[in-house]
């Protein structure tokens, strides 16, 4: 293939003369990330996290399903338009919780919330939220802390009706609380439920836990008395009910606790007989769409807190929106040929009120994609045997998800055990490897993808009798132990991660058998290791995430454990120094990944967050080049230059041949993949072989050079719109005296103005 097929096929040709960027801008600005934040943080994306113990209430004025809370105890906010979730930002917020309850006051256009606990204080506090922020209401009198009660909105009277946790009813009219006084009550109980018959103008309440067993009795209350009915037929005893009222249909519904499903209609309970229908869950909450006319129902669990949202049209339950049940210690890696990151096994989050006898470790065997704004659960013919802790990284060069060991299950009272097979997944289907060699079976060790020598390399780890400092390589075929002059300490729960500035695999923390926490950052750059003496570094910590960001060209740590206190700070390397972020969030056991299709950081675990970058322009070398005649082309900038805003951004390119010549800049708008295959792309196709693609080209320009360097003017536009746009620029240098005839690549760079 000619040097001029390959630029046709890479973009189009511009004049010598032309400075400007190839293409508009005001196309850029189509695909430009717009509104960024402006500080550094992690976002949540949708689903919400798997929970139990949340509540949901319907927001009738916006249409809207509104979650809030929830086990494990969280503070977010999250609303469900009938096809997607979205996470709500708000000025205040009630504080994190579970077992609260939640009902809309359509009188008011207000979500109101009551009590729930945070694992150690009960809470006896009242909150509004109108969609936008959440309010607290101070009243003279209130019905004091409780949890696992349940609230309903009289839309007669125009009162929020309380029961539960006592045996007392409280009513709230959006100002203050009041306590009628009642001929008969219902026993005291726990987790009944209630909804309001909107056709009868009752408030209906069904089971419940007494503290002695669980109850299956069914009261109504029409604002003066609680009248309990005597039904032919109740629905079978359950820890949990959770009602809704069906406006559309005139029943109340009952679902959780088991697959059945029941309605009510005002005399008697009836069975449904739905084709599909939900897992058993407890832990569960349930509102009614009105908009939609159809029940919502998300979260809950038996054995882990799931986070799949269904909804039921009177007929049949629907899927609507899938999602991995809240974890710790999955193998986490992102796809770059596919777009999509990919989770396998982990632990679950056991729900609170599960009991064990002695240490529990129940792993998981699923797979799941994320591809950025929704998870899909696969189906593989085989999977690997369920485990946690297993090291997971992805061979741009095959287009593999390599997994390795890890911990399998091991039973009610047993700690598991170590396994030592190899797994590739791409994209479809699980392959386990057979290699003549391989590293001992392994937990708590770690994996990266060395793009430059195409290896996975895998450090230390624990096995039987304590923890290792060896090294490991796999090349697609086999393992290979490397024998390196100098090596970290041993240990486990490090991570490890590739960085395309140093093109060395990072190491950082961990701990040995003795307990020690580390806080030492080494490289390996194929041949051995090397200490980093680094300015600054984050505290010693184990089982912590990290990941390298290609766009800023920096190494992220974030969460893990110091042995005392389960950490949520993140940390940031470049070069050799750490610098503290402002965002916090990371845990115990979450894992990391680095989305290459919207250049943001991942957080995986309990939820999906990605990492909002620092609004500031950045430039960052990528990758690297190829020789010619004169040298390995560089593509650089002077020290402390900005692609700021309306500004002329120097690009440099040095160690060109000596003789006055041309380049081909090709600029991009991502770093994924080009063609269909993962970035880097070996260009021996092309007649360049050694030689490397790391950008996905979108357009370029030729330009001449006087010999042995050039600068390039690169104008920014100052149009606040491109602010946080990934751009990406790549130079092909014609030399013919280079090996291949044609001419050499330089190290890509990444733009993005602000």
């Amino acid at each position: 293939m000619t040097v001029s097929d390959c630029i046709r096929r890479m973009s189009a040709l511009r004049a010598p003369g032309d400075r400007t960027l190839p293409g508009p801008w005001s196309l850029l600005a189509v695909v430009a990330m717009c509104g960024a934040l402006r500080a550094q943080n992690w976002r949540p994306l949708g689903p919400p996290s798997g929970r139990v113990q949340h509540a949901l209430a319907y927001d009738f004025g916006r249409a809207r399903t509104v979650l809030f809370g929830g086990f494990p105890t969280s503070n977010d906010t999250w609303e469900f338009d009938g096809a997607s979730w979205r996470h709500v930002t708000t000025a205040t917020s009630p504080a994190a919780r579970s077992d609260h309850a939640m009902a809309f006051d359509i009188s008011r256009g207000r979500t109101v919330l009551h009590g729930g606990t945070d694992n150690t204080t009960l809470f006896a506090d009242t909150w509004s939220y109108d969609g936008n922020t959440w309010t607290q209401v101070i009243t003279a009198q209130s019905p004091g802390p409780r949890t696992a009660h349940a609230l309903a909105f009289d839309v007669a009277r125009g009162r929020t009706v309380m029961f539960g946790f006592g045996s007392d009813t409280w009513e709230f009219d959006g100002t203050a609380w009041h306590h009628p006084i009642t001929a008969n009550n219902p026993v005291v109980r726990l987790r009944n439920g209630l909804a309001y018959d909107l056709g009868r103008g009752r408030t209906i309440l069904h089971g419940g836990f007494s503290g002695t067993n669980i109850v299956t009795d069914t009261w109504e209350y029409d604002g003066l008395n609680w009248i309990q009915v005597a039904t032919a037929t109740t629905p079978p005893a359950r820890p949990h009910s959770a009602l809704a009222f069906d406006i559309a249909r005139n029943r109340t519904l009952l679902c959780g606790g088991s697959t059945d499903t029941w309605e009510y209609d005002g005399v008697d309970w009836r069975l449904m007989n739905p084709a599909t229908t939900p897992p058993a869950v407890e832990g569960h909450a349930l509102t009614f769409d009105a908009a939609r006319q159809c029940t919502v129902l998300f979260g809950g669990g038996i054995d882990q807190c799931l986070g799949d949202t269904w909804t039921y049209d009177g007929t049949d339950w629907s899927l609507a929106v899938a999602g991995p049940s809240a974890r710790s210690e999955a193998a986490l890696v992102h796809d770059t040929a596919r777009g999509r990151t990919v989770q396998f096994g982990g632990v679950p989050t056991w729900p609170p009120w599960l009991g064990c006898a002695g240490f529990c470790y129940f792993p998981a065997d699923d797979t799941w994609e994320f591809d950025g704004r929704s998870w899909r659960l696969l189906s593989p013919a085989v999977v690997p045997l369920a485990r946690a802790r297993a090291a997971f990284t992805y061979d741009t060069r095959r287009q593999r998800s390599v997994l390795f060991g890890g911990v399998a299950p091991g039973g009610r009272n047993g700690a598991g055990f170590n396994v030592n097979d190899t797994w590739e997944y791409d994209g479809s289907t699980w392959n386990q490897v057979t290699t003549s060699v391989a590293p001992p079976a392994l937990w708590g060790h770690a994996m990266t993808f060395d793009q430059a020598r195409g290896r996975v390399v895998l450090f230390g780890g624990w096995f039987f009798s304590g923890t290792g400092n060896n090294t490991w390589e796999y090349d697609g075929a086999n393992w290979t132990a490397v024998a390196t002059a100098a090596a970290p300490p041993e240990r486990g729960q490090h991570a490890l991660a590739y960085s395309t500035v140093q093109m060395a695999t990072v190491l950082f923390g961990g701990g040995d058998r003795l307990n020690n926490m580390l806080a030492d950052t080494w490289q390996y750059d194929g041949t051995t290791w090397t200490q980093v003496a680094t300015a600054g570094a984050p505290p010693a910590r184990i089982n912590h995430a990290m990941t390298f960001d290609p766009v800023r060209g920096v190494t992220l740590v974030t969460g893990g454990w110091d042995s005392v206190t389960a950490l949520t700070d993140t940390w940031e390397l470049s070069g050799s120094t750490w610098t503290r972020s402002p965002a916090n969030h990371g845990l115990v056991g979450m894992q990391a990944a680095f989305d290459t299709e919207r250049g943001r950081s991942l957080f995986c675990g309990t939820g999906v967050f990605e990492l909002v970058e620092p609004a500031v322009p950045t430039w960052t070398r990528l990758g690297r080049g190829c020789p010619g005649s004169a040298g390995t082309p560089s593509l650089d900038a002077p020290a402390n230059a900005a692609p700021a805003l309306g500004t002329v951004f120097p690009l440099q390119l040095t160690m060109l041949p000596g003789s006055p010549g041309a380049a081909f800049l090709g600029f991009g708008l991502g770093l994924a993949r080009w063609n269909g295959a993962a970035l880097p792309l070996d260009l021996g196709v092309f007649g360049l072989p050694g030689c490397e693609l790391w950008l996905e080209p979108w357009n370029g320009l030729l330009v001449t050079h006087p010999g042995a360097a050039l600068t390039f003017p690169f104008s920014v536009p100052a149009n606040p719109v491109l602010a946080g746009l990934t751009v990406t620029v790549q130079a092909l240098v014609f030399d013919v005296g280079a090996t291949n005839g044609i001419g050499a690549l330089t190290n890509a760079g990444v733009l993005r103005p602000y």
